[in-house]
């Protein structure tokens, strides 16, 4: 769902509850390998790519917040703009 006027946001989606439940789910072995896979996201890059030291607790702080939406039975939010 998009909320938004403008083509450049900034926008509030709702991510359906599979991906809460799937961001909620993350195992330390899978915090580790998604840091890596997201730190070469293009769009992740504000100043250069980002470490994995700088993905880690940013990973670690999304599945925390998936896994209180989840166990409060409420949704999960992504606010983003370009």
């Amino acid at each position: 769902m998009w909320r938004g006027e403008e083509h450049d946001g900034p926008w509030l989606m709702s991510l359906d509850r599979a991906a809460r439940d799937a961001l909620a789910s993350i195992s330390n072995a899978q915090v580790l390998e998604l840091s890596a896979q997201w730190g070469r996201i293009e769009e992740l890059a504000w100043s250069g790519p980002p470490s994995d030291d700088e993905m880690l607790p940013v990973i670690q702080k999304v599945a925390a917040l998936a896994q209180r939406a989840r166990d409060a039975g409420e949704d999960l939010y992504c606010w983003c703009c370009l």
